[in-house]
């Protein structure tokens, strides 16, 4: 469930999982059955954190959705794994919540989910944005340099992220997560 700004609730029901195409290769083959990611097992560390992400097509990472990929981003933020300058890490509450913060600076190759909506706005999300079509590469003096960004500990979902320098004042967020595992009660 999502509460907006406005105090509105929404709310998802049933499994929200999208289906997707892969195109090429061999027409007759039926598309591969699609996996829900809690239903696959990766591999982890020896502190039980992931060691290496699923690489399946099968596996529908993309939902929910709720307005845009962004969304879908925050909940799994797998594009601040790869391609990302990591400073200033430091464990940290937010809305009385244990997060990690790091300052994260977009790097050449930085792959957001969706080049239109990324996690950290930058010359790199723009170039993969104007690759797909979109409009040209702005200056990079419009960029912010870098973005403080906070991790729940206990859902790894993205709860904030606030640009640094220049341009300081476009492209933030903030979530404030209000419970976690709890039953979801629709509103009347």
């Amino acid at each position: 469930m999502v509460r907006d700004a406005d105090g509105v609730d929404h709310v998802e029901t049933g499994v929200p999982y999208t289906t997707s195409r892969v195109l090429g290769g061999d027409a007759d083959m039926p598309p591969p059955e699609p996996k829900a990611p809690q239903d696959v097992a990766p591999e982890l560390r020896r502190d039980g954190l992931v060691k290496q992400r699923p690489d399946d097509l099968a596996i529908q990472y993309d939902d929910p959705m709720y307005g845009s990929f962004s969304w879908v981003a925050m909940l799994d933020p797998v594009e601040l794994s790869h391609h990302v300058q990591a400073t200033s890490l430091r464990i940290d509450t937010k809305d009385g919540r244990t997060v990690w913060r790091a300052r994260l600076a977009a790097e050449e190759g930085y792959d957001p989910r969706c080049s239109c909506c990324p996690l950290l706005w930058s010359r790199w999300s723009d170039e993969a944005e104007h690759q797909a079509g979109g409009p040209a590469v702005r200056p990079s003096h419009e960029y912010p340099p870098a973005y403080e960004v906070a991790l729940d500990f206990q859902t790894g979902a993205v709860c904030e992220v606030s640009p640094v320098g220049p341009a300081a004042e476009q492209w933030w967020f903030e979530m404030e997560i209000l419970a976690v595992d709890d039953d979801v009660v629709p509103p009347v």
